[in-house]
């Protein structure tokens, strides 16, 4: 049965499937304009005559090229709704975080009343090296670096000497891992 004639207005024909096997026509009803009806036709058979119709509206090469498009569009918009959640994600991960750190560096001192020391609390390392340092920072971070015992004890005065030269916790750490590591690094070069 024939629903497609010559008389009826097309507003859309587009592929429904990416076999490119179904085709989705709106067209305009006749007895009340504004008002739209949708058909389905198949490409299977092509003496049909709701296909035939549909042909002379639009080409079959147009309509691929128009589900190309239209394919390519979602990807785009699928990723970037995914970018999108997973950036909300990564917000809500880190407004987490600093609502759950009630402090971020608490100065304490020593048993004796001396030096006061600072301490970093249950920070993500990254937050650490990113973070601006006042200079009593840096100054105490650069202090419990040469208090651990692999520094202490290593005979490397330029790395020393780059540590106390450092203007930023990544500068520091870059310039005592070699003598932080040094024993693993042996271990694993002897496995």
């Amino acid at each position: 049965m024939t629903v497609l004639n010559e008389s009826m207005s097309p507003y859309s024909i587009r592929f429904i499937d990416d076999d490119m096997t179904t085709i989705e026509v709106t067209v305009e009803q006749e007895d009340s304009p504004g008002n739209y009806i949708g058909f389905i036709v198949r490409t299977e058979d092509p003496s049909d005559e709701d296909y035939l119709q549909l042909l002379k509206w639009k080409s079959l090469e147009d309509m691929q090229k128009d589900h190309e498009s239209n394919r390519k569009q979602q990807l785009e918009w699928d990723e970037k709704i995914q970018n999108y959640n997973l950036l909300q994600e990564e917000i809500n991960d880190l407004r987490q975080k600093l609502e759950n750190k009630t402090n971020w560096i608490t100065k304490n001192k020593d048993s004796s009343g001396g030096r006061v020391k600072t301490v970093y609390k249950d920070q993500d390392i990254m937050e650490v090296l990113n973070k601006q340092m006042s200079k009593e920072d840096l100054f105490a971070m650069k202090i419990q670096i040469f208090e651990q015992e692999k520094v202490r004890g290593s005979q490397d005065k330029v790395a020393k000497s780059k540590i106390r030269k450092a203007q930023s916790a990544l500068e520091i750490l870059a310039a005592a891992a070699p003598m932080l590591l040094a024993e693993e690094t042996q271990e694993e070069n002897s496995e």
